[in-house]
């Protein structure tokens, strides 16, 4: 769910997304919007190494190497210092920074998170409703 939420949240779950900072001067990519530079580091310094970036940060436009790279970040977040960090911390740090995780200027992004969070539908539901063939899927709308 954090990852479906996420994604909305930063990309509107489109995979052809780019994002300039002004601030960090990073660009974001993908959809969940990581910097080449976390992926990087990532990469390098924390072993994550099931997908290279090639040396082209397009390939973040990938979404499997999008998400392995966010998830990873997240993972990293949630023991930030060593210290199991929750929900709230994990995705208001993805958003601003560790720095940034209990200001308030991500207080509006968490908000918006728990909103869309809670609009996902169950898991039970997804399980229960899973199309057995293709002709369910259009009875569905889903194809």
């Amino acid at each position: 769910d954090m990852i479906c939420a996420i994604a909305e949240l930063e990309s509107d779950r489109q995979i052809l997304v780019s994002r300039y900072i002004k601030k960090t001067k990073e660009m974001t990519f993908g959809i969940l919007q990581i910097s080449s530079q976390i992926a990087n580091w990532l990469f390098r310094e924390h072993g994550y190494r099931a997908c290279e970036l090639e040396g082209e940060p397009s390939t973040l436009y990938r979404p499997f190497v999008n998400v392995y790279f966010g998830v990873a970040y997240l993972r990293w977040l949630s023991n930030f210092e060593h210290r199991t960090r929750g929900e709230e911390f994990v995705v208001r740090a993805f958003k601003g920074g560790t720095k940034k995780a209990n200001h308030k200027s991500t207080l509006s992004y968490w908000k918006r998170y728990i909103a869309i969070k809670e609009s996902l539908p169950s898991r039970f539901y997804l399980y229960c409703f899973v199309p057995r063939n293709v002709d369910q899927l259009v009875i569905l709308g889903r194809s």
